[in-house]
């Protein structure tokens, strides 16, 4: 679950549905409760998606900062790209996290101010 925020008006052409700017993002581990992370990113999502996202990982030993640069496509408002997450492995003792990772994202817009 995230929210994001487009500062400027963004035109593509052909329209595929554009958006540029933060996203700030929380994940929750499906398997365990005890695993879940917080994201930052910043990027340009229209037709080809790429960006820089920050994130700090609570795994079931420790707590883990990491970067991620990631490079994909959109098309309207699905996003599929892919990312790799730059952490310490030493600080990962359960191997809880991937480095690979495969984001396939559906924006619901909700505000739109201006024209």
């Amino acid at each position: 679950m995230g929210l994001g925020v487009s500062p400027i008006h963004t035109t593509v052409d052909p329209p595929v549905g554009a958006f540029f700017g933060p996203v700030l993002i929380y994940k929750q581990s499906f398997t365990t409760n005890k695993i879940y992370s917080y994201e930052a990113e910043l990027g340009v999502y229209g037709g080809l998606v790429f960006g820089l996202n920050y994130n700090y990982n609570v795994t079931t030993t420790n707590k883990i900062h990491g970067f991620k640069p990631f490079i994909g496509v959109a098309f309207y408002n699905f996003h599929l790209f892919y990312g790799y997450s730059f952490y310490n492995d030493k600080d990962d003792l359960n191997n809880d996290l991937r480095h690979n990772r495969i984001t396939l994202r559906y924006v619901i817009p909700v505000i739109k101010l201006g024209n």
